[in-house]
């Protein structure tokens, strides 16, 4: 199992261009979230960011 404890530095800004949820939290489009690299991935290909 990998490490997902994720380090400041790690850590990319990005402003949602849709609405997302995760871990039972709703984000409303235009809202700004840091994410680690390997999550941008992922919601880049979603068309969220």
């Amino acid at each position: 199992m990998t490490d997902t404890k994720a380090q400041a530095g790690d850590l990319i800004k990005v402003k949602l261009q849709a609405p997302h949820t995760h871990g039972g939290k709703d984000y409303k489009e235009g809202e700004e979230i840091a994410v680690r690299p390997d999550q941008l991935d992922r919601l880049k290909k979603h068309k969220k960011v």
